[in-house]
């Protein structure tokens, strides 16, 4: 889990950097504030790729060891092409995106049980949002998006750390348990600043 964790840091590092490094086109950093407010960080890079069309890599990481007595950590990486109906920084967008995730945390459907689940998903969908600018440098972003999310897991206890699933995953000649659910999976107000 955490050569999956480095990796993707590393990926996300990777795009940042190139995207901030060699795309000459209106660039903007993002973070958004309720998530923020709650100690989960969640950043993004956008940039122009020409015409009315921008480009985002989002992360979002929580490293919560418990939330009402179960683990709520995990991390996802978002990549999202945007249609702006006027401009980048003003106005409302469209986006289509694909995106990753692995995880250490209680599903919503298991909260008010002893189980807990540790694994990893993909995710596609679309997102909808407004763009308020504020000044030449500053912004605000109102977005919400979601889709489909396949998620591979296996299931433990919180009580006693023993796996819970594994004769019904091996029963199906699988390592892991499925599922997949149709979910929001991010959204927020992001303050942006331009490059």
């Amino acid at each position: 889990m955490k050569k999956t964790k480095t990796l993707l840091t590393t990926l996300l590092l990777f795009i940042c950097l190139f995207q901030a490094t060699n795309v000459k086109a209106q660039t903007y950093i993002k973070g958004n504030l309720p998530l923020a407010a709650v100690l989960i960080p969640n950043i993004a890079v956008e940039t122009s790729i020409g015409g009315n069309w921008s480009f985002q890599t989002s992360a979002t990481a929580s490293f919560w060891e418990s939330v009402n007595g179960g683990p709520q950590k995990f991390f996802f990486l978002i990549t999202e092409f945007r249609y702006h109906l006027k401009a980048i920084d003003e106005g409302f967008f469209g986006g289509l995106n694909v995106g990753g995730a692995n995880f250490k945390m209680q599903k919503y459907n298991y909260w008010d049980t002893d189980k807990y689940q540790v694994g990893y998903a993909y995710l596609g969908g679309i997102s909808i949002g407004y763009n308020h600018k504020l000044n030449d440098k500053w912004g605000l972003e109102v977005f919400i998006g979601g889709g489909f999310i396949g998620s591979y897991y296996r299931g433990f206890l919180l009580s006693t750390g023993e796996q819970y699933d594994r004769d019904e995953a091996q029963d199906w000649g699988r390592h892991f348990d499925i599922s997949g659910d149709w979910l929001p999976y991010e959204g927020g107000l992001m303050l942006t600043y331009k490059l």
